[in-house]
């Protein structure tokens, strides 16, 4: 997808597999996506991020209909790292996007802000367009410090060169896999917030996705806001009758 392709006029969904799935699955998601690719509207955009031995057999299944995403990357070029995949590993592989500073990676594995930032300038120089996730916890959601913790977050992205094609995703780390999410409203305004960061930052038109519990059920009530672009979707996305409802949610 080029820059100019990124219109506020179209909506992005992206569906993270995580450590899910076989190949079975793999080949009859991208069947089931490329029967069902005239129910998919013109004007989105469907990304998959499935565990990286299954991009083959998603992309040969789906026949181009869906666009690949690497759920991770390394932050070296190459070398001896074993067991890591490199950002032009990924773009061999036909990735298009990648996800980076999802939470999970954050809090899992201790990746701060600083790796989070070398990985998405590997993917950019790779050709890949980085899906930059942010947010806070319950915790710091309840002190008050969210806006701060996502200046933190984004805080020297207008000096990485990256910024020509990004996605800033924002996922509450107390709404993920948890049923919980927060109100329409707080994600307008979280957004808002989000909006004037990157402002600051020299920043403008970003997309901005949101991800955390979303549902066939709720998902129209997020992209249907004016400050969001798309929703990044987890759980959900293993059912590929549900991820397609998700998607249709901006013609319901």
């Amino acid at each position: 997808m080029s820059r100019e392709e990124i219109t506020p006029h179209r909506k992005i969904f992206v569906a993270n597999w995580k450590m899910n799935g076989t190949s079975s699955f793999a080949e009859a998601y991208g069947a089931f996506f490329r029967e069902k690719y005239q129910d998919v509207p013109k004007n989105t955009f469907t990304i998959i991020c499935p565990p990286a031995p299954y991009l083959k057999i998603l992309h040969d299944a789906a026949q181009g209909i869906v666009l690949l995403g690497i759920q991770n990357t390394a932050t070296e070029r190459k070398g001896a790292f074993t067991g890591e995949i490199s950002a032009d590993m990924a773009a061999d592989m036909g990735c298009r996007y990648g996800l980076v500073g999802h939470s999970e990676r954050r809090h899992l594995y201790q990746e701060n802000n600083t790796i989070v930032f070398e990985k998405a300038v590997r993917l950019a120089e790779a050709g890949i367009t980085p899906i930059l996730c942010v947010g806070e916890t319950y915790e710091q959601r309840e002190a008050g410090q969210t806006a701060c913790i996502l200046a933190q977050q984004l805080q020297g992205m207008g000096r990485l060169p990256l910024t020509q094609e990004v996605i800033v995703a924002y996922e509450p780390v107390w709404a993920i896999g948890t049923g919980k999410t927060p109100t329409p409203q707080n994600v307008q305004e979280t957004h808002r917030t989000i909006h004037a960061i990157l402002r600051a930052e020299g920043l403008s038109a970003i997309p901005l996705l949101y991800g955390g519990s979303v549902t066939a059920a709720n998902a129209k009530d997020f992209v249907s806001l004016e400050e969001v672009q798309g929703v990044l979707v987890g759980g959900a996305s293993l059912k590929c009758e549900e991820f397609l409802s998700i998607v249709q949610s901006i013609e319901l």
